[in-house]
C-alpha cells in the first residue's frame, strides 16, 4: 500500500472566549519523491483547525504538560484516518469540548510526532487537494463533520446536542450520485429530514414555544441568542430545504412553497442536470453548517442568554 510523507507545523492561534483554536498547516508528498528534484513541485499543502472549550482544556490541564500537543495528536489522527479514506480536503476542522472529547486526554504529547508517513488506499488519492473526482464524498464528509462540531460544542454551551439523525441511512445518501428524478426526489427528501431533525430537549430553550415545530423553535432560539442578521440566512436554508420535501413524487411540485425553493437555490425548473441540482443543495446545507458553527462559536451573543 503507497504512502504519504506527512510534516505538520502549528503556526496559528486564536482566542476568543470559551474557545481557543490552533490552525496545524501541514504538507503532504509522496514518500518515493522525498529527496528527489520534483518532491517540492508535487507537494500539497492543506490545514486542519482543532479548537478546544476552556472547559475541556481546564479539566485536562492537570493530567498533560501540553494540551498543544494532544491537539497535534488530533490532527494527525484525523489526516491519517482521511487519508486512507480518500476524503482529506485542503481544510479541515475538529470542535473538542466535554460534550464530544473523553475526560482523559487520548494521546500522550511527547508521543506525537508532527512528520509521518500515512498509507492510503489508491494512487489517485490526494492527487489534488482543491480538485476532487468525488464532490458528492467531501460535501458529505464536510457535512458529517459540521455536524459533529456544533453538537460538541452547542452540548458544553448549551446542554445536549441541537442537530439529530431522522435514520442513520439519511448520512450514506449524502455520498450518493443522483441521476434521475426519482433518486433527485429521494436525496432531496432525505436532504430535508437531516436539516430539519432538530433536538427540541435543551435545557435553555424558549419555554413558550413548546407547542412549536422543530425548525421553528430552532429559529426562535438563534434569534434569541444571536443577532437575527446573523440567523435569518441559515433559517431561509433550513425552510427552503424542508418546502423541497414536498416536491413529486413525495406530493407535488405544486405543493406550497415548492417553485420558490428552486428559484431560491438557482435552480432551474424543470431540472435538467440532476446531480449538479444535487451538489448545488449539498453546497447550501454545508454553508448553513458552517454558519450555524460561527454563531455557536462566537461570543456575540444578545444580553437575553446571560
Amino acid at each position: 500500500m503507497p504512502s504519504k510523507r506527512v510534516k505538520i507545523l502549528p503556526s496559528e492561534e486564536w482566542v476568543g472566549g470559551d474557545l481557543r483554536e490552533i490552525v496545524f498547516k501541514y504538507s503532504i508528498v509522496d514518500v518515493d519523491l522525498v529527496g528527489k528534484p520534483e518532491e517540492e513541485a508535487q507537494t500539497a499543502l492543506g490545514k486542519v483547525v482543532v479548537g478546544i472549550s476552556q472547559t475541556l482544556e481546564t479539566l485536562w490541564g492537570p493530567q498533560v504538560k501540553s494540551v498543544n500537543g494532544v491537539l497535534l495528536g488530533y490532527a494527525r489522527q484525523l489526516i491519517e484516518d482521511k487519508l486512507y479514506d480518500g476524503i482529506l480536503t485542503n481544510y479541515e476542522e475538529i470542535q473538542l469540548s466535554t460534550y464530544n472529547a473523553p475526560d482523559h486526554p487520548p494521546f500522550d504529547p511527547e508521543m506525537v510526532q508532527p512528520s509521518f508517513d500515512a498509507k492510503y488506499q489508491s494512487p489517485a488519492a490526494l492527487e489534488d487537494l482543491t480538485e476532487r473526482a468525488a464532490p458528492n464524498q467531501d460535501l458529505a464528509s464536510e457535512i458529517i463533520d459540521l455536524r459533529d462540531n456544533i453538537n460538541a460544542l452547542f452540548g458544553e454551551r448549551f446542554g445536549g446536542r441541537i442537530l439529530t439523525l431522522p435514520q442513520e441511512r439519511s448520512l450514506s445518501e449524502l455520498s450518493r450520485t443522483c441521476n434521475s428524478h426519482e433518486e433527485f426526489a429521494y436525496r432531496v427528501a432525505s436532504l430535508s429530514g437531516l436539516a430539519t431533525s432538530i433536538e427540541t430537549n435543551y435545557k435553555t430553550r424558549i419555554q413558550s414555544s413548546e407547542n412549536k415545530k422543530s425548525l421553528n423553535l430552532l429559529g426562535e432560539f438563534l434569534r434569541h441568542h444571536f443577532p437575527a442578521r446573523d440567523t435569518n440566512q441559515i433559517m431561509d436554508t433550513l425552510q427552503n430545504l424542508n418546502r423541497l420535501r414536498k416536491m413529486y413524487p413525495i406530493h407535488t411540485d405544486r405543493a406550497g412553497g415548492v417553485m420558490s425553493s428552486f428559484a431560491f437555490f438557482g435552480l432551474e425548473y424543470p431540472i435538467q442536470d440532476y446531480q449538479a441540482a444535487w451538489l448545488t443543495l449539498l453546497e447550501a446545507y454545508s454553508e448553513a453548517l458552517h454558519s450555524l458553527l460561527d454563531l455557536v462559536k462566537s461570543t456575540d451573543q444578545q444580553s437575553s442568554c446571560a
